[in-house]
C-alpha cells in the first residue's frame, strides 16, 4: 500500500514501521537509483515525510521506527551516497549512518513524532532474496543452516518490536505527554537517544532495546559537527527533486484546516491568474480540489508564505506539480 493509499483511507496514522532492504547490488531503477540504497534510504524518507502529517494529526502516540542496522553505524562516503562503490564491509555502516541521520533531520522538523533506528539482531532473512552468483548461493545455504541455531524466534522478535513501537520508553522530543505510548513498568526507565540526551525522540537501539553504545554516540556527535545531518538531508531532497520535479519538505506544523482555506485562496488566485490567458486552458477547479486531498493540503514547503505559493501559481506550474505529484506520491 502506498503513502497516497493511506492518507485516501485515513485522518490520521499512530505508527509508521518501516523494514525494506536489499543485498542485492550493482541493480539501478528506472528514476536512476541504486535499488539497494532506494530500499534503504529512499523510500523509507519518502515514506515518512509523506506521512509525517498523518502522524501530526493524531492526539495519541507518533512514531516511525525503521528496522534496519541501528548500533551498526559507520563511515559516510559523502561522494557515493548510493553506495555504488562502497566496499561490501562497509555497506552496512554507510546505510546505517544515512537512515539514522535522515531520521535526526526529520525530528527536527517533527520534534513531537518519535523515530526509531533499530537493529533487530539474527532473525530468519528475507534481505538475501534475488541475490545471484556463487557467493551468494553459499550464504543462503549457510543462512538455512545456522539460522535456526541462532536466529531470534519470529514471535519474540516480533514482541521486541511491539514494544519499540508502543513503549513510553521512546517518547517524542516535544509534546510528549499524551503521545509517548503504553506508560512504563516502575524499573524501567525512558531511553537514551541518539545524541545522548534522554528522551531526546530520534533513538538509536539495538537487537535488546537499548540505547547505542558510546563509540556510536561519538561517531554520531562527529557527523553532527561536520554537517553531516544537513548534508544527508540536503543529497536526500535533491533527490527526491531530481526525480519528482518538488522535493518533498512539508510544513509539518500548519493544521489541516489552515492548509484547506489556503488552498481555496490559491484556487482562486490560480483560476484569476488563467483567465487572463485566452490561449492557456484554465484548470479545472473540481479536478485540482480533487487533487488536493490528500495531495496538495499537506505539501507546502518548510518555509510557507503567501509568497511562494503566488510564485509558484505565476509561474504557471502548479498543474504540472499536481500531475509530478500524483505519480511519485509514494
Amino acid at each position: 500500500m502506498s503513502a497516497r493509499d493511506i492518507k485516501a483511507k485515513e485522518k490520521s496514522v499512530n505508527i509508521v514501521f518501516l523494514g525494506t532492504g536489499t543485498l542485492v547490488a550493482g541493480t539501478e531503477t528506472s528514476e536512476k537509483l541504486h535499488f539497494a540504497m532506494a530500499l534503504i534510504l529512499y523510500s523509507r524518507a519518502r515514506f515518512i515525510v509523506n506521512l509525517l502529517p498523518l502522524l501530526q494529526a493524531t492526539t495519541s502516540l507518533k512514531r516511525v521506527v525503521s528496522v534496519l542496522a541501528g548500533g551498526k553505524e559507520g563511515s559516510i562516503d559523502t561522494t557515493d551516497y548510493q553506495g555504488w562503490k562502497v566496499p561490501m564491509h562497509l555497506q552496512r555502516g554507510h546505510a546505517a549512518s544515512l537512515v539514522t541521520l535522515s531520521h535526526e533531520a526529520l525530528a527536527q522538523k517533527a520534534p513531537d513524532v518519535s523515530l526509531i533506528h533499530d537493529f533487530p539482531g539474527q532473525v530468519k532473512p528475507g534481505i538475501t532474496r534475488g541475490t545471484t552468483g556463487a557467493f551468494w548461493f553459499v550464504i543462503r545455504a549457510l543462512f538455512k543452516i545456522i539460522g535456526p541455531l541462532v536466529n531470534i524466534p519470529e514471535e519474540e522478535s516480533g514482541a521486541r518490536h511491539l514494544f519499540l513501537a508502543t513503549s513510553a520508553r521512546y517518547p517524542a522530543g516535544a509534546n510528549r505527554e499524551n503521545t509517548a505510548g503504553v506508560p512504563l513498568a516502575d524499573e524501567v526507565k525512558v531511553s537514551r537517544g541518539a545524541g545522548g540526551d534522554t528522551g531526546s525522540g530520534c533513538y538509536v537501539i539495538d537487537q535488546y532495546g537499548e540505547s547505542a553504545e558510546s563509540k556510536v554516540e561519538e561517531l554520531l556527535a562527529k557527523m553532527r559537527k561536520d554537517g553531516m545531518v544537513e548534508k544527508v538531508w540536503g543529497h536526500t531532497e535533491a533527490e527526491f527533486l531530481r526525480i519528482t520535479g518538488l522535493a518533498t519538505v512539508y510544513q509539518l506544523t500548519v493544521l489541516n484546516e489552515l492548509h484547506s482555506q489556503f488552498f481555496h485562496y490559491c484556487l482562486m488566485i490560480c483560476t484569476t491568474y488563467y483567465s487572463n490567458f485566452p490561449n492557456t486552458a484554465i484548470p479545472n477547479a473540481t479536478d485540482l480540489q480533487n487533487q488536493r486531498s490528500p495531495t496538495f493540503s499537506i505539501r507546502p514547503p518548510l518555509r510557507v508564505n503567501d509568497e511562494y505559493y503566488l510564485s509558484l501559481l505565476k509561474s504557471r506550474s502548479i498543474v504540472t506539480k499536481f500531475q509530478s505529484l500524483q505519480s511519485y506520491d509514494t
